[in-house]
C-alpha cells in the first residue's frame, strides 16, 4: 500500500510542484486579487505536502482528505488569478505561483506561457529558467529541446549552488531518457559537485552504477534517498529498472557474494521487480544464512507474491536469528491469522 500511494503521489507532485519549484517566493506579499490568489494557492500547496507526507506513511484516508482539499483550492487560486489578469499579470512572482497552479489544474501549456513570460521579464533568474525546463518535460506538455535550453541556461546562471545542482540533475534525467548515458553521468556529476544532497542526481548515479553491475555501490546510493520527494523516488524506480534491464543485457556480470546478491535484490524490489528479486535473496540467505534482514525481505516480498509457506519460513528464521523484531513478529501473526482465515492478498 505504501508504495502504491507513494507512486500516486509522484504522479501528481511531478506535474506541478517540481516543475515550478523555486521559481516563486514562499509566502504571499501585499493585499488585493493578487494577494488572495497567492495566498490561496500557497494554502493549496501545503494541503498538497500534507498528501504527500500521509502517502509516504501509507494513510490513504489522510492522503485523500488532504488531495482532496488541495484541489479545491488550486481550482478557486486559479480563479482568483485569472480575475487578476491570468497571464497579462507582470509580477514575475505572481506568474510563476499562476504556474504552480494551472500545473495543479493539468493545463500544462498554459502554465508554460506563464513561465516563458516570467523569463522574459526575469531573464537573469535562473529560478525561472529551471522552472520553465521542468515544466518542458511534463509528461503532459514535452518540448524536450525547448526545455534542455532552459535548464541549460538555469545551470550558467545558478552560480554553483542549488540552482545549479538541480538545473544539472535534470539535465541528466534528460540524457538518460536519450539512451546518453555518458551525458546523464556527467551532468549528474556536476549536480552533486554543485549541489552535494541534490536527491535526483543521486538516484542517476545509482541507475548509472547498476547499469555497470556496480551493485553494492547502486544500493547504497539508493539507501540515502529514503526521504526524498515522491517525484525522485518514482524517478529512482523507473531509472533502476531501465538500468537492471541493460544490465542483464550486458553480459557483465558480479561478484556472487551474499553483500552483493543482497545488494543486487535491494535495487530490483526498488524497481518493482518482486518475482526477479526473490532468486537473489535465496541466494543470499544461501550464503549468508545469519542474515536476518535478508531473510526478512525475502518474507516480505514472497507474502506479496502470494507465497504463505516460504513468507512463513523467512520470518520464522529471522525472528530465529534475532527475537528482538517486533514489526516481523507482528508480520508473521498477520501471516498466520491470515492462513487460518482462509488465506491472505499479497
Amino acid at each position: 500500500m505504501r508504495t502504491c500511494l507513494v507512486r500516486v503521489v509522484a504522479v501528481n507532485l511531478a506535474l506541478f510542484v517540481c516543475a515550478c519549484a523555486g521559481a516563486a517566493g514562499g509566502e504571499a506579499a501585499g493585499s488585493g486579487a493578487l494577494w488572495e490568489a497567492r495566498t490561496m494557492a500557497a494554502q493549496a500547496r501545503q494541503q498538497l505536502q500534507a498528501a504527500a507526507d500521509a502517502g509516504r506513511t501509507g494513510d490513504a484516508e489522510a492522503y485523500a482528505t488532504h488531495q482532496a482539499k488541495a484541489n479545491e483550492m488550486f481550482a478557486e487560486a486559479r480563479r482568483l488569478f485569472e480575475e487578476a489578469g491570468g497571464l497579462d499579470i507582470e509580477d514575475t512572482e505572481a506568474l510563476a505561483d499562476y504556474a504552480r497552479v494551472l500545473l495543479a489544474q493539468y493545463d500544462a501549456d498554459l502554465a508554460a506561457d506563464a513561465l516563458r513570460k516570467v523569463t522574459r521579464l526575469a531573464p537573469e533568474n535562473a529560478e525561472a529558467w529551471l522552472a520553465l525546463g521542468r515544466g518542458l518535460l511534463s509528461p503532459l506538455y514535452r518540448r524536450p529541446e525547448e526545455a534542455k535550453s532552459a535548464l541549460t541556461r538555469a545551470a550558467a546562471l545558478g552560480g554553483g549552488g542549488p540552482v545549479e545542482g538541480a538545473a544539472r540533475a535534470v539535465l541528466g534525467r534528460y540524457f538518460w531518457d536519450k539512451k546518453l548515458f555518458d551525458l546523464a553521468e556527467e551532468q549528474w556529476t556536476l549536480a552533486l559537485e554543485a549541489a552535494p544532497n541534490e536527491a535526483l542526481a543521486q538516484a542517476g548515479l545509482a541507475a548509472v552504477l547498476a547499469r555497470r553491475g556496480a551493485v553494492g555501490e547502486a544500493s547504497e546510493r539508493v539507501a540515502t534517498l529514503a526521504q526524498a520527494p515522491p517525484d525522485v523516488l518514482a524517478a529512482v524506480g523507473q531509472m533502476l529498472g531501465e538500468a537492471l534491464e541493460d544490465f542483464e543485457q550486458s553480459g557483465l556480470w558480479f561478484e556472487d557474494t551474499a553483500n552483493a546478491q543482497f545488494a543486487y535484490a535491494s535495487l530490483l524490489f526498488r524497481a518493482g521487480k518482486y518475482e526477479e528479486s526473490v532468486a537473489p535473496l535465496e541466494r543470499t540467505v544461501t550464503l549468508d544464512p545469519k542474515n536476518h534482514v535478508a531473510w526478512n525481505m525475502l518474507g516480505s516480498i514472497s507474502m506479496q507474491l502470494g507465497r504463505t509457506e516460504r513468507a512463513r519460513e523467512a520470518f520464522e528464521t529471522s525472528l530465529k536469528l534475532n527475537p528482538d523484531q517486533e514489526r516481523t513478529r507482528e508480520a508473521l501473526k498477520a501471516l498466520t491469522s491470515g492462513a487460518q482465515g482462509g488465506g491472505h492478498e499479497p
